[in-house]
């Protein structure tokens, strides 16, 4: 076991203890259940531990929200609901404040813990609550907020496996370059909205980590060839993200890609005709895309794939990215644009979404972004060489992007057409992606010529630890200023 730890490299050593000093600060710089929608997944896994059987179920006609006993008596009594999306207001941390609280918690127990009824956590299915329901019941005779804090910390492991898996990643796509390695897995692990997931009780951290790992696998699978253990770990980590969180069912269709490029290798190894040609790998991912485009299309018109309908969802998809067409009808989400989604909350948005960087800063990240996708266009014409020989990766990895996205917007639209104020589609929902994003970073260095590629990598880190600082800064001065 020494031995093995001893051959782990020291900079992915130093990224996972990064990771986990990042996670563990996030989670105690963050007031109890201030992360997005975590009273409604603390809540799921009580009912788990408190209740026979698991609560998944969506809502029966008009169920009102109703909270446990206890989680309710902490919200009121810990002054929690004050706090919440509420910049003037601080936690409250006083002797008195905390006396208040277990004054009316104190003999509070099992029947309290367990008469909770409908919160919209239901509607997920159940694995991460599962998983958290191991810290719960650990701390189960400590307070609730003991409870939650170390339900939060229970999510460092999942970090490290985000961390893990980019570094394998990068390491396998840059063989002879440990820099880009570091440098690609340093930006993952320095970016404050994944971070910020790591530190709340939310299964979004748990579907980075499954797509974190599940991508590694897609593109060793793709380029390497199929194996038992390999389709046993797509088929295993696909099935988990279904049962992570409904975000996660296109997991599928990225491992079938995966596995089918693998199929098409085998076939030219074995002096079949060359039909893993540029053409044939590009056609798979395409065409992965594209039924995986007319399921959601389905999905988002709920079942009506008529000229409307579809002409609705592409008008809506094509007003996301690009300006508005003449002939085209009014989005009814104008005010919700990409540099919403990806810059303003993938890199930031904290708490209850009221913790946000200053403007500025939001500026330069957007303008940094937007350089990085020109740069990582024109890092994939200077190594056009590389990109040839590597085309199988890159299809699985670019259409499992696409598919990912689109599911998201699928999802976005179908939720607009019931209810156009709420666009659903955020930034944190980007992050089981964040993986190719420390890939791009590493493309981008790799560009350049390397009397520059060592101080650009240095410098993207730098940025990178700046805005990390400046993210929990941000928390801090919201509830401690």
């Amino acid at each position: 076991m020494v031995g093995r730890l001893r051959r782990i490299p020291k900079p992915l050593c130093v990224l996972l203890v990064i990771a986990a000093v990042e996670a563990a600060a996030w989670a105690t710089a963050l007031p109890p259940l201030q992360g997005p929608d975590e009273i409604a997944h603390l809540q799921y896994t009580q009912e788990i531990v408190e209740t026979p059987g698991i609560p998944w179920r969506s809502r029966s006609g008009g169920e009102p929200v109703r909270y446990s006993t206890e989680i309710a008596t902490a919200v009121r009594w810990g002054q929690l609901s004050t706090l919440a999306a509420n910049p003037p207001a601080h936690p409250a941390w006083t002797a008195v404040d905390e006396d208040l609280w277990r004054r009316h918690d104190q003999g509070l127990g099992h029947r309290d813990r367990a008469d909770g009824g409908w919160v919209s956590a239901l509607r997920n299915p159940p694995l991460y609550y599962v998983y958290e329901a191991v810290p719960y019941l650990v701390t189960y005779p400590a307070s609730i907020f003991t409870r939650e804090y170390v339900m939060r910390l229970a999510n460092i492991p999942l970090l490290l496996v985000v961390v893990a898996s980019t570094w394998l990643l990068l390491g396998h796509l840059f063989r002879r370059s440990r820099w880009l390695q570091t440098v690609g897995t340093a930006v993952v692990t320095l970016n404050p909205q994944l971070t910020h997931l790591a530190a709340i009780v939310n299964p979004d951290i748990a579907l980075a980590a499954i797509w974190s790992l599940a991508l590694l696998i897609c593109v060793r699978t793709a380029e390497g060839g199929i194996t038992r253990g390999r389709v046993a770990g797509l088929a295993a980590l696909s099935a988990a993200s279904a049962l992570t969180q409904p975000r996660g069912v296109p997991l599928f269709l990225a491992a079938l890609l995966a596995i089918g490029l693998a199929w098409l290798r085998a076939r030219r190894s074995a002096g079949a005709p060359p039909v893993l040609g540029p053409v044939a790998a590009w056609s798979a991912a395409a065409a992965s895309v594209a039924a995986a485009g007319v399921i959601y299309v389905w999905y988002a018109t709920r079942g009506e794939l008529s000229a409307g309908p579809v002409r609705q969802f592409a008008s809506y998809l094509w007003q996301f990215y690009l300006p508005k067409l003449g002939f085209l009808a009014p989005n009814p989400q104008s005010g919700w644009t990409v540099r919403d989604v990806y810059i303003d909350r993938f890199y930031g948005t904290f708490a209850q979404l009221e913790v946000t960087f200053p403007a500025w800063l939001d500026h330069l990240l957007a303008l940094g972004s937007a350089a990085g996708v020109v740069a990582v266009v024109v890092a994939l014409v200077v190594h056009r060489g590389a990109v040839a020989r590597r085309r199988a990766a890159l299809a699985v990895m670019a259409a499992a992007a696409l598919i990912y996205i689109l599911a998201l917007h699928a999802a976005a639209w179908r939720n607009i057409l019931i209810a156009p104020g709420d666009p659903i589609l955020t930034g944190r929902y980007l992050v089981p992606l964040i993986a190719l994003f420390g890939v791009c970073v590493a493309m981008v260095v790799s560009a350049l010529p390397r009397r520059v590629a060592g101080f650009a990598g240095a410098a993207i880190v730098s940025i990178a630890l700046v805005v990390q600082f400046a993210a929990i800064g941000a928390v801090l001065e919201r509830f401690y200023a």
